[in-house]
């Protein structure tokens, strides 16, 4: 977009905003330019969703994603594709992000496991705004081509509208609750609508200078950023201009987006700000300030899986030595950081954005080299794992794990690597650092801490719960290899007790060696979970199988002969 902002003289042009509410995760940057130039142009995604609690903003020019909670404040940004514009989330927690590279022209698509891909790369030029329609199919639209590509949902793209459609530097897209695709056009001062078959028309041409945002509120009144102006322009749904809606605390606005309660957000690029606007157009003052060159917006619950942080990158809080990002292609984001450091006790801290409180593990991609020393990671002023040697004859790249860091608030956290000595090989204390990742850690082993513990060697067939007392908390019964499963009783504050010898599940003179099946059920009907056991039998050996009748107090009664359960040789 640099030929278009030289055309009009603009500078730097402001951010989109998006509404969004499904959990999702920020990945790891991929090696994209890592200082992007100045000059910018942006593109929205308008999806509005309910129940969000955090706002997203695409910064053009630092190549990041800047996160704030609703009170406004800072939690932290996410490196990103160099020019990153376009911004939306599908229904599944997937998050999109046009690249504006010109280099490599893209959309990336970012999961939640923390793992990303490049969606689409080709039927780019210039790519902006990314909306979805209600089917799944992604729009995006390219300035400079002057169309709307429309990608089904496994990537395939083909043209949806161009320059004969009447688009003229498309910026913006916003759907409306009919489906009518609408696409501000920059360079034509007018707002273009396009049914579900693709008829477009003119919706708007009055009160435009320079239009970019598009946002609809609750009654389906559209709403349009003027960069020329500095204004809001207000539309009814039928295109009947209803004036000026904002004016005060518009600085060069591009991207918009009302909150649940009908709060406007816009994203102000003349002054890398976020004005808030009520729902009669009061001006809320400044909601939040912004990275450089501001784009999208987004509003959402954000809980990420996985978090990529680029050390080149990240904000460097303090050092004792000399510090320099240098550039290598083997480095995972095409660039590493080095600590000239020449005694133990030299340090360099970072500050580390978390958007979410949690348990992390923690891992430090590194290179080694024959002058490295040894580093102790302490974060927050804790040390975080053991002293990490980054002595290697030879130059390469590898990962440390640190083990688990527990965060209590969102915010920023100091990272501060100091070097603890050298190996009696090493030539020297210097520390070299790639990237810090940090894996939610949704699941910990709390075996032996909640009480399942046993002397069983081996296990068999599949653990089943069921709630064997009546007290709303499930139970748990682990078949073993033998005839007497592990029975284990909630007690309600997550942990267990092991009552095998207590319930009733015994054994009787015509089982077999092997309980194979167990399940649970309630035979009589009388609320209480009942217990089936399936044997197994080999040869011409006998086997009954069992039934254990329930107590509701955790204990059980062998029925299995007063049930008319028979002897049988077959297998099974």
């Amino acid at each position: 977009m640099k030929n278009f902002l030289a055309h009009l003289s603009l500078g730097i042009l402001p951010a989109f905003l998006l509404l969004f509410s499904i959990q999702t995760s920020q990945a790891g940057s991929p090696a994209w330019n890592l200082n992007p130039s100045c000059g910018d142009f942006i593109g929205t995604a308008d999806r509005t969703l309910p129940s969000s609690d955090t706002i997203y903003e695409t910064n053009y020019r630092s190549g990041t994603i800047g996160v704030f909670s609703l009170s406004g404040a800072d939690l932290g940004i996410f490196g990103m594709p160099s020019y990153p514009t376009g911004l939306v989330f599908d229904n599944f927690g997937n998050l999109y992000v046009s690249s504006d590279d010109p280099a490599a022209y893209a959309i990336l698509k970012y999961t939640p496991d923390g793992s990303f891909s490049v969606f689409a790369s080709s039927g780019l030029n210039d790519p902006h705004a990314l909306v979805f329609d209600s089917a799944g199919n992604l729009y995006v639209t390219n300035s400079t081509a002057d169309t709307i590509e429309k990608f089904t949902p496994d990537g395939v793209g083909s043209v949806f509208a161009d320059a004969e459609d009447g688009l003229n530097h498309p910026v913006d897209l916003a759907f409306d609750t009919q489906g009518n695709l609408y696409v501000s056009n920059s360079y034509g001062a007018s707002v273009e609508k396009f049914t579900p078959d693709g008829i477009g028309s003119v919706f708007a041409d009055s009160g435009l200078d320079v239009p970019y945002g598009l946002a609809f509120d609750s009654a389906g009144n559209l709403y349009v950023s003027n960069y020329g102006s500095s204004t809001i322009e207000k539309f009814a749904p039928d295109g009947t201009d209803l004036g000026v809606f904002a004016s005060t605390g518009v600085n060069s606005p591009h991207g918009m987006i009302f909150d649940s309660t009908g709060n406007l957000y816009v994203a102000n690029n003349g002054n890398n700000t976020i004005e808030k606007f009520s729902s009669t157009g009061v001006d809320l003052g400044v909601f939040a300030n912004t990275g450089l060159g501001p784009h999208f917006l987004a509003l959402g619950t954000f809980t990420p899986s996985h978090l990529h942080f680029e050390c080149e990158a990240l904000t460097v809080q303090g050092t004792s030595a000399p510090y320099k990002r240098l550039r290598d292609p083997n480095a995972s984001g095409g660039a590493y950081a080095v600590l000239k450091a020449t005694v133990p006790g030299e340090f360099v801290t970072y500050s580390v954005p978390v958007v979410a409180a949690g348990t992390y593990h923690v891992k430090v991609g590194i290179q080694t080299q024959n002058n490295r020393g040894i580093f102790q990671l302490a974060i927050a002023g804790v040390n975080q794992g053991s002293p990490q040697d980054e002595y290697s004859p030879t130059i390469g790249y590898e990962v440390r794990d640190l083990g688990t860091v527990t965060v209590t608030s969102a915010g920023n956290l100091a990272f501060q690597f100091v070097v603890a000595g050298r190996n009696s090989s090493s030539r020297g204390y210097s520390l070299a650092f790639d990237y810090i990742d940090l894996d939610l850690a949704q699941f910990h082993e709390v075996t032996a801490e909640v009480g399942l513990v046993s002397d069983a060697k081996q296990s068999w067939g599949n653990p089943i719960w069921a709630d064997i007392n009546n007290d709303g908390f499930l139970d748990l019964i682990v078949p073993t290899y033998s005839m007497r499963p592990f029975v284990y009783l909630n007690n309600s504050d997550g942990t267990f007790t092991d009552i095998r010898g207590t319930c009733g599940i015994v054994p009787s003179d015509l089982d077999s060696t092997d309980w194979r099946g167990f399940a649970f059920g309630d035979y009589d009907g009388d609320g209480n979970v009942d217990l089936y056991v399936a044997e197994s039998v080999y040869g011409a050996q006998l086997k009954r199988d069992l039934l254990f009748k329930g107590h509701g107090d955790g204990t059980f009664e062998n029925v299995t002969v007063a049930s008319g359960i028979e002897t049988s040789s077959a297998v099974g």
